[in-house]
């Protein structure tokens, strides 16, 4: 049986090698590990809660003189350590005062070399890219020239083909192909853009003709228009003379028929006036009835369409003063009898003048008119009374 009393935790170097042992405190977890592995409690006991509380109690006493063991056995290391640390920390900061002008020169250079390889690989890099650049502009005048009149295809194709490239350097040969793939393609272009030419010329000459033609078929539409509306023009014109000529001859034949008339009202004038004369005649020569009938003036024509009165005696000669006697006073002075100018010309007076359209007679002349009127209706009494009997 291991005396406990030389059971101890320690910890020390020797020959350079550090050797750590908590023997006693190994021993002692050996006794706790078969004391306490596997228990279980009943806590709802106070004898259970009792006993499970004093194991948790002996477990961490273990574990936390353990942990002030440790601390104890470190203590020595750390200051050794950093006696350690500080040590080498002044050596290397002598070390680094002479290593470091050293080391920037030497990182100076090799950014000087860094730099110089940086550009050197630019200055590569742009070489080429001038070069590629320039293949690709040649092969972009393919997409340069896709609607280009022929005229300036052609000229970009002669400009290519005359193009040096011998300032390519190793891109020669790609810049050779590429000039002969876009040469090969401007050429296609220019074939097609000599048909789209010609068609477009063809097009505008049928568009030049087709304006042409309807320019020639408007002008001729407007000739015909213009002659359309001259003889529309010179037919309206036939028609108004045939108008104008059928309408002077209606009025011709109305001239003719009215003339007719007027002839034949002239001689049915002429005949009742030389009937009335007759009359006129046979009543001067008789006695007047005393019963006869009071008749008008408007009574004494025997046809009134006619306007026609029998001729009296001569009326007497105008006496040299102005006449002032109207019809309005001549037919007050008979009683508002009507009397007219043409009944009075039948009975042989003649007005001596007019003003404003009204017939003036001398004072002189009304007695000789009454004396014919009174030997009218005398007449016209007697021929009533002979109808009577």
């Amino acid at each position: 049986m291991t005396d406990t009393a030389e059971l101890i935790d320690k910890a020390e170097v020797r020959d350079g090698k550090a050797i750590v042992a908590y023997s006693r405190t190994e021993h002692a977890l050996a006794i706790l590990r078969d004391k306490y592995k596997g228990a279980t409690y009943d806590l709802t006991t106070t004898a259970g809660d009792k006993a499970a509380r004093a194991a948790r109690l002996e477990l961490k006493t273990l574990r936390t003189d353990l942990e002030k063991k440790r601390a104890e056995l470190k203590a020595p290391a750390l200051l050794f350590g950093k006696t350690i640390d500080s040590e080498a920390a002044r050596l290397t900061a002598e070390i680094q005062a002479l290593e470091t002008p050293i080391d920037a020169q030497i990182k100076a250079d090799e950014k000087r070399r860094e730099d110089e390889r940086i550009a050197k690989e630019q200055a590569e890099a742009a070489r080429r890219k001038v070069h590629t650049d320039g293949i690709a502009k040649i092969a972009g005048y393919v997409a340069l020239a896709t609607d280009l009149p022929a005229e300036r295809i052609a000229a970009g194709i002669a400009y290519l083909e005359a193009l040096d490239l011998s300032g390519f350097e190793e891109f020669t040969a790609e810049a050779t192909e590429t000039r002969g793939r876009t040469v090969s393609a401007l050429q296609a272009l220019h074939t097609k853009a000599v048909s789209r030419e010609a068609e477009a010329a063809r097009l505008e000459a049928e568009r030049i003709e087709q304006a042409r033609i309807a320019a020639e078929q408007a002008e001729t539409a407007r000739k015909l228009k213009e002659q359309q509306d001259e003889l529309a023009r010179q037919l309206a014109e036939v028609r108004q003379r045939e108008e104008r000529i059928r309408q002077e001859e209606e009025a011709r034949a109305a001239e003719k028929v009215r003339l007719e008339k007027e002839a034949a009202a002239r001689e049915e004038q002429e005949r009742q006036q030389a009937e009335s004369q007759r009359r006129f005649a046979e009543a001067m020569s008789k006695p007047a009835a005393a019963d006869a009938p009071v008749v008008t003036v408007q009574d004494l024509a025997p046809a009134p369409a006619a306007n026609v009165v029998p001729m009296p005696t001569k009326a007497p000669a105008a006496p040299s003063t102005p006449p002032t006697l109207n019809l309005g006073a001549i037919n007050q002075r008979l009683g508002n009898v009507s009397v007219t100018a043409e009944q009075l010309r039948a009975l042989g007076f003649e007005p001596a003048a007019t003003e404003k359209g009204a017939k003036k007679y001398h004072e002189a002349s009304f007695s000789p008119m009454v004396d014919s009127i009174i030997a009218h209706l005398r007449m016209v009494q007697q021929e009533f009374g002979q109808r009577a009997a």
